[in-house]
């Protein structure tokens, strides 16, 4: 197989994979640790404002 052709293959399926793993782990993963912070400091503004 000629090199360059290897090269750009490998590039390209590394550049899909990372595409995959952003769509379907790192951005559901995102809402639910967005969700959890926003939670947590809700509960630290609620905890610091009262008496």
């Amino acid at each position: 197989m000629d090199p360059r052709l290897l090269v750009v293959s490998v590039i390209s399926v590394f550049l899909m994979l990372s595409w995959l793993v952003h769509r379907l782990v790192e951005r559901p993963v995102a809402r639910i640790l967005k969700n959890g912070l926003d939670t947590s400091f809700a509960r630290l503004r609620n905890t610091v404002n009262t008496p």
